[in-house]
């Protein structure tokens, strides 16, 4: 990866920091090498569902990078909860366009949408997939939240 990337990327995530922040979400930008963080990371708070928006370091042969958008939707679910919940997961996944749904035992129920971007697009562009993404992510977070944890 080249530095004219990194600084691309990071351009990206602080504007949409500033998208986020006149849209009143609560948000923060954690810099690679802060809070023991290898990488940048935008977080928010929407709606009480904690998002991470960031380029995880996947190397490519393909002139990629990767963007993620992980939404923590409910970190306290129970193990009895879990299993009564895995159906309903498994029916969310095979209906979801993109993205998946899961349950990590170490950061409750998640949803997460990752995909290439071409090291070629241009900054305007990258912000704009991005913030689609991100919207995505938290448009489809805040359903599977009020339809799984509704069931619980």
């Amino acid at each position: 990866m080249n530095k004219n990337n990194d600084t691309k990327r990071r351009n990206a995530l602080l504007k949409l920091q500033e998208n986020m922040k006149t849209a009143k979400l609560e948000n923060s930008f954690i810099r690679a090498g802060e809070n023991a963080s290898p990488i940048d990371i935008l977080a928010c708070d929407f709606s009480g569902i904690e998002g991470q928006f960031f380029f995880p370091d996947i190397k490519s042969a393909e002139n990629v990078f990767y963007f993620s958008c992980m939404m923590v939707i409910d970190k306290n679910v129970a193990e009895r909860d879990a299993a009564k919940m895995k159906a309903g997961i498994a029916q969310i996944n095979l209906d979801l366009l993109c993205g998946t749904l899961a349950l990590y035992p170490d950061m409750g129920l998640v949803y997460k949408l990752t995909f290439p971007i071409p090291e070629s697009i241009g900054e305007d562009a990258l912000f704009e997939t991005m913030d689609i993404a991100a919207a995505h992510a938290m448009f489809h977070s805040s359903r599977i939240a009020q339809s799984l944890i509704a069931e619980k």
